[in-house]
Order: structure tokens, then sequence, then C-alpha cells
């Protein structure tokens, strides 16, 4: 899972998402230099452009740098190992 904290489209920042698989290149229209782009469960709006009045597209997909990793507490993650044991 992780947190939107960065975007073109301000109002994604804040949304949780489930990070399903890294996406190839050819599978997503991002230039080389966001990096590693997600497959994600949530589609989120994006702008091909940063013209205002350019439609927008639901994509379910989001480059890395954009997102923030959620991660267990440590005592989460404990209990989590406790219980498959």
């Amino acid at each position: 899972m992780a947190i939107v904290i960065s975007g073109t489209m301000g109002h994604n920042i804040g949304k949780t998402v489930t990070c399903i698989r890294l996406l190839a290149y050819e599978e997503h229209f991002l230039t080389a230099d966001f990096g590693d782009v997600w497959l994600v469960d949530t589609p989120l709006e994006f702008s091909r452009s940063e013209w205002p009045d350019e439609p927008r597209d639901l994509i379910p997909w989001a480059p890395d740098k954009y997102l923030m990793p959620i991660r267990p507490q440590k005592e989460d993650a404990d209990t989590w190992q406790e219980a498959r044991a």
C-alpha cells in the first residue's frame, strides 16, 4: 500500500492505493525520467499536459516517485510474524 504524495493533479494527493505490480515501459505513456511506474488498484486522474483545458484521464497507475509506502509499525509487524508462526 502507498499514499499519493505528489503529482501534476493535486487532488490525487492523500489518496491511498495498493501497488499491484511494476509496469513495463510499453504499458504507460510517461517518459523514462518518471522512473518506475506501478499498476494500482485505484484509478488516478492524470493530465497529459499542464494546460488546464486539456482532457484528463483516469489511469490505473502511478509513478513510484509520487508514492510513499505505507508500512506497518514495528509492533504491528512483530504481531503479524507471531501470528504466522
